[in-house]
């Protein structure tokens, strides 16, 4: 079961809508390459971009230098803010002096699915036919920091076929191995004509770009759950998301009473609470050496 088909792009959103991040949003009139000096802006807003205006395009921060005069926009400064100058497409959203950037919403998505989200998720390495050895180079893919189980099977493909189950106690003898692989050493020699199977679990791949998906096995209920962390860390323990000031309005039919009421505690309490619901815990660390 997926854990959500949204792409990175609508993770970071998701992130500036909840805190209510858009501001005076344009929209450029036309593709931008990574060198150009001057951008096309789409609606009437051109009045507002003043001298020192700092705009976000995708991950990338643009300084104005001087005040436009129509939405043909000159003398902008790519790469402001230590960003990198990139290419951006027609139509792409323009955020104007946003509070949040989308490369540290980015970043905090990423930990949240790293340290908090990705569940013990097992996979099985190719099958190790056992020699009158009692050590063995782990296969590809596997080291001693990943290595979850290891299991001795009378077949090599028949899973329930296991002979003495799983294995307790190995050690893990770093670099050790053939060409550098990491070693695994077990208390006594594994009967030849068996076979050994690593359980593993796969290395954490980031959402490196805006099409790359989450797809994590848990609930879809907690689809929302980077979205909450990241908002939690955004915001200090006592602050609070700001309003829409440039629509003179409030998210979700709020009142000004109520707009103001989300802190960076309440959307991290709301995190633990529906975690705890949907059963997700943090991973375990796996060490490096595991003794008999």
């Amino acid at each position: 079961m997926a854990f959500t088909a949204k792409t990175r792009k609508d993770l970071v959103y998701e992130v500036i809508e909840e805190l209510v991040d858009f501001g005076d949003e344009d929209k450029l009139g036309g593709a931008l390459d990574n060198s150009s000096t001057s951008l096309t802006a789409t609606d009437a807003l051109y009045k507002q971009y003043l001298a020192k205006t700092l705009l976000e395009i995708d991950q990338e921060f643009i300084k104005l230098t001087e005040k436009a005069t129509s939405t043909a926009i000159a003398n902008a400064q790519r790469g402001a803010r230590g960003t990198t100058a990139a290419a951006h497409s027609d139509g792409e959203m323009i955020r104007f002096n946003p509070k949040y950037s989308q490369n540290r919403i980015i970043r905090l998505l990423n930990t949240c699915l790293e340290a908090e989200l990705q569940q013990q998720l097992t996979k099985d390495a190719s099958t190790t036919s056992a020699a009158n050895t009692y050590l063995y180079d782990l296969p590809t893919g596997v080291t001693g920091e990943n290595l979850k189980e290891v299991y001795i099977r009378s077949s090599a493909t028949d899973a329930t076929a296991r002979t003495d189950g799983l294995i307790l106690a190995w050690r893990i003898n770093e670099a050790q191995g053939t060409a550098g692989v990491d070693r695994i050493e077990f208390r006594y020699q594994v009967r030849a004509g068996d076979y050994i199977k690593f359980v593993y679990r796969p290395n954490f791949t980031y959402l490196g770009a805006d099409t790359d998906s989450c797809d994590l096995p848990t609930n879809p209920a907690a689809h929302g759950l980077p979205v909450l962390y990241t908002c939690a860390h955004l915001l200090p323990a006592r602050d609070t998301r700001r309003l829409r000031r440039d629509r003179n309005t409030y998210v979700d039919g709020a009142t000004p009473l109520t707009a103001r009421g989300r802190t960076g505690d309440w959307y991290m309490e709301e995190f633990k609470r529906i975690r705890r619901q949907e059963r997700l815990e943090p991973i375990n660390i796996i060490p490096r050496t595991v003794g008999w």
